[in-house]
């Protein structure tokens, strides 16, 4: 009878180390969990606010290819007024020449500046030609770039919609991982300290007999 009782009250001690170590290696493992949430969070909240600045950036970016392009437009109206002032120059040029030779020998000189004046048009109507092309090249770059960075900065926003979004649910507790893994952890805590109060409960009434 003796002995029984001793084996049972043996194996009571054996559940109860069971369930202390059970109940220990939940909590350890409850902590580890809240632990990995925590940098979890933080992780996201490093990573939300990294996706914040690269829509400023972005943003940013975007105004000065725009003021980029405005440049551009205004070098171009310049560019356009030079030529039409060395086409008029040219015309004026033309014109003095043909006064020139009305003129005779008195005129010889008058028609030696007159073809200067012409050569100085001419050259700068090539030249005016020359920065056009280039002009309008970089406006056609500066477009593409503007669209491109537009893009950009609407997909960085979305980004930093869903990392925000992603942030807020791991704070709150809301993933659907983090829910089933609390309430899981909970679920065996619980089974632990059930399993260690009926152990302790059988032991005591063993030692009492």
């Amino acid at each position: 009878m003796a002995e029984g009782q001793a084996a049972i009250v043996d194996a009571s001690d054996r559940r109860l180390a069971t369930a202390d170590a059970f109940e220990r290696t939940v909590m350890a493992l409850a902590e580890q969990l809240a632990a990995a949430a925590v940098e979890m969070s933080a992780s996201a909240s490093s990573l939300s606010q990294s996706a914040t600045g690269a829509v400023q950036e972005a943003a940013g970016t975007v105004g000065s290819v725009g003021a980029l392009d405005e440049t551009a437009r205004e070098i171009g109206a310049v560019v356009d007024l030079i030529s039409k002032i060395a086409s008029q120059t040219r015309l004026l040029a033309l014109n003095a020449t043909i006064e020139a030779a009305r003129a005779g020998e008195n005129g010889r000189g008058f028609a030696v500046v007159a073809q200067e004046v012409k050569m100085l048009a001419d050259s700068t109507g090539t030249s005016t030609e020359r920065i056009t092309e280039q002009v309008s090249s970089l406006q056609q770059a500066v477009t593409g770039m503007s669209g491109s960075m537009a893009h950009l900065g609407s997909t960085m926003g979305e980004m930093d919609q869903m990392i925000t979004a992603i942030a807020e649910a791991v704070d709150s507790g809301l993933t659907p991982e983090g829910h089933s893994q609390h309430l899981g952890g909970q679920g065996l805590a619980q089974m632990a300290e059930v399993l260690r109060s009926e152990s302790l409960h059988v032991l005591e009434a063993m030692r009492a007999v």
